[in-house]
């Protein structure tokens, strides 16, 4: 989680973490309790800022806003995928977050 808040690190190495996190979910289910709340957390900030964000304001983010999006979409697919196998308490924690899944989705469609 550090990782994705630190300013220092490469966007890059950030598209790829957040692809970590939602493939951790699906190995650990129900282990994965104490994080799925700090990990819904930062996608549906990285989601909110990636539909909100003037991307012709600085035109060099293009590209990354649109890697952004892409593997944020994979990255809430395969947890809503995942949370089939999860306890109940975990499906409640995801679907606290589902209106902004929604928003986030219709966003990418603009």
């Amino acid at each position: 989680m550090d990782l994705l808040k630190d300013t220092e690190v490469d966007r890059g190495v950030k598209i790829w973490s957040i692809a970590a996190l939602a493939d951790t979910l699906t190995l650990t289910k129900d282990n994965f309790y104490d994080f799925i709340q700090p990990t819904m957390n930062v996608l549906v900030a990285a989601s909110k800022w990636s539909v909100t964000f003037d991307e012709n304001e600085f035109d060099d983010l293009k590209d990354y806003l649109l890697q952004l999006q892409t593997i944020l979409i994979e990255a809430f697919t395969t947890i809503i995928q995942a949370i089939d196998d999860c306890s109940t308490k975990i499906k409640v924690i995801v679907g606290d977050y589902l209106s902004d899944i929604i928003f986030f989705l219709q966003g990418c469609s603009r």
